[in-house]
């Protein structure tokens, strides 16, 4: 009985994972956290909410992978919406110091629109990215088909407290396309 209320309590307050291989040597691993909001990108889109998490990855020892990852959202920051649901795949490999990676993603928020026009909030990304010593560079872009990119963006760049690596990012924006 304790143990059943220790691992529901640990469910809640953090994040259970969990990870095996099948025959063929495929990775597979998936998560599940009660978070105490959902904030992306510096936008609260739980509204400052809780939100339930979850994600399902595999991987090949030849360096492909895939998976998808769902999140509770705010009507409130998402018209309409109440998830979103992503799906990724893509590629990652190493040569000697250097590692490098390619990768889709798809967001999905069914049910959200914005009310004004109709438009999904719907998006896609694509993600390039090299490491090498700590160090990673990545480069993505954005695209949707309910509105049009123009380059050029703006670059961010964050420093992360896990160690001495260093990310940055050249963004898109996305604007509404111009009725000619």
């Amino acid at each position: 009985m304790r143990a059943r209320v220790a691992c529901s309590a640990l469910l809640l307050c953090g994040v259970a994972t969990s990870a095996w291989a099948d025959d063929a040597g495929r990775r597979w691993s998936g998560d599940l956290t009660l978070a105490s909001q959902y904030v992306s990108r510096g936008f609260q889109q739980s509204w400052g909410r809780p939100a339930l998490q979850g994600g399902l990855d595999c991987a090949t020892p030849q360096g492909w992978f895939a998976g998808t990852w769902a999140s509770g959202v705010s009507p409130r920051f998402v018209e309409g919406g109440r998830m979103e649901w992503d799906l990724y795949a893509g590629y990652a490999g190493s040569r000697g110091a250097l590692d490098y990676r390619a990768a889709l993603y798809h967001y999905r928020y069914p049910g959200a629109r914005i009310s004004a026009t109709g438009t999904p909030y719907d998006y896609g990304e694509a993600i390039l990215g090299a490491g090498w010593h700590g160090w990673s560079l990545d480069y993505s872009v954005t695209w949707t088909r309910d509105w049009t990119i123009r380059l050029p963006g703006r670059a961010t760049t964050s420093a992360s407290t896990a160690g001495p690596s260093v990310s940055a990012s050249a963004c898109t924006r996305a604007v509404p396309p111009t009725s000619t």
